[in-house]
């Protein structure tokens, strides 16, 4: 063996080793951005406990957080904050986040070797800046997913591109167990596969379904300009598909998944439709209403809901949701809803209950507000205010 031969195969042992220590870094198109799912669990100012999950897809960071402390003289009474969104990136080892729309209340830290960070926490400018850590921590009560990602262009004429030109765009990040086995996860795998694929069958390859995905929204762009010759009108051939996974709560033996799928196919505006699915961390059930909210909880429920959303877009209690732009006058309980450590929240797509123009609808009802049907024995892990 030459000594070039040599050279190249220590490389590539050197760069298939580093994928299996740090397997989390390979992307299904781009092995240079940072992809991960991550729930950690930290402490900030060292007094208040801090619980966060963060998907970072292609440097770009998104997720929640919020943190609990011991509230005055008090040795078992806990103060929680709100659920908190977040947004950031992550350069190198080095991550920024601030909580969503609030860019003054910014986290700068570094990421180790091993996904931990630690950093400062800045509340504004006027404040003194505070210490923080968080730990990659699976703790029980929760569950660890991967993260699979791709995106891609497909340009439909050679040597133009560009945001100009006409193309077709995915872009994926997908959550999936990997390398467990018992009913949690097997609950879990055939769940998510049912929630993206539509088929009542377990994806087996993560990593194979987002190429099939990308395979088949180009074979399909591809066939659909067969033939054409006038692209003038560039937006009718600028095709975009993007699904998107994020973890809204994943504790307490509860995890809250998000589904956000997008598509445009050159119409006037993009198809969008969120989904979500809850389960007990347990025993892998999915979880409906009727598990965890005592008989004849509907009216109590749907009466909450239409109040919040009348408060929400400032609709007076005599006034008929319709003059409003609502398609009726009392909206039901979505089916898809999900829980975090404040409440309940349902949310509503497009056309759903208003047209396009109106938006989707995201209701949120905290745990205080409906704790009389609560079964007893559930969700003991938070203060029902």
């Amino acid at each position: 063996m030459t000594k070039n031969r040599i050279a190249y195969f220590w490389a590539i042992i050197s760069l298939l080793t580093y994928f299996l220590i740090y397997p989390e870094r390979l992307s299904a198109q781009d092995e240079s951005s940072v992809n991960f799912y991550r729930h950690y669990n930290g402490t900030l100012d060292k007094n208040m406990i801090m619980v966060a999950d963060m998907l970072c897809v292609r440097n770009q960071v998104s997720g929640y957080y919020f943190y609990f402390f011991l509230e005055p003289e008090s040795k078992s009474a806990y103060h929680y904050s709100k659920t908190i969104p977040i947004k950031g990136i992550v350069t190198n080892d080095k991550i920024d986040f601030y909580e969503y729309n609030n860019a003054s209340s910014k986290y700068s830290g570094t990421i180790d070797k091993d996904g931990n960070i630690t950093g400062i926490w800045t509340k504004s400018d006027k404040d003194k800046p505070l210490p923080f850590e968080m730990k990659i921590d699976y703790d029980e009560g929760s569950f660890p997913l991967w993260c699979y990602t791709l995106a891609d262009k497909y340009y439909l004429i050679d040597g133009l591109v560009g945001k100009s030109a006409p193309q077709a765009k995915i872009d994926v990040a997908i959550l999936y167990p990997r390398n467990v086995s018992g009913p949690v996860g097997d609950s879990l795998k055939l769940t998510i596969s049912s929630h993206l694929s539509g088929e009542e069958n377990i994806i087996r390859s993560p990593d194979k379904f987002i190429e099939n995905l990308k395979s088949d929204f180009f074979g399909l762009y591809k066939k659909s300009t067969d033939g054409i010759e006038d692209f003038s009108n560039v937006a009718s051939f600028v095709w975009e598909k993007s699904i998107v996974m994020k973890v809204v709560y994943n504790k307490n033996d509860i995890m809250s998944l998000k589904y956000e799928k997008t598509v445009n196919t050159g119409g006037a505006h993009s198809i969008s439709m969120t989904e979500f699915s809850i389960f007990n961390l347990k025993n892998g059930k999915q979880l409906s209403l009727y598990d965890f909210l005592k008989p004849g909880f509907q009216d109590k429920m749907k009466r909450l809901v239409n109040a919040e959303l009348r408060r929400m877009n400032g609709i007076k209690d005599d006034e008929p949701l319709s003059q409003s732009g609502f398609f009726i006058d009392t909206i039901s309980l979505s089916n898809d809803f999900y829980l975090n450590n404040d409440g309940i929240g349902f949310f509503y797509n497009y056309y759903e209950i208003a047209p396009f123009s109106a938006g989707t609808s995201d209701i949120f009802i905290s745990f205080g507000k409906f704790k009389e049907f609560i079964k007893p024995g559930v969700f003991n892990w938070v203060n029902l205010k």
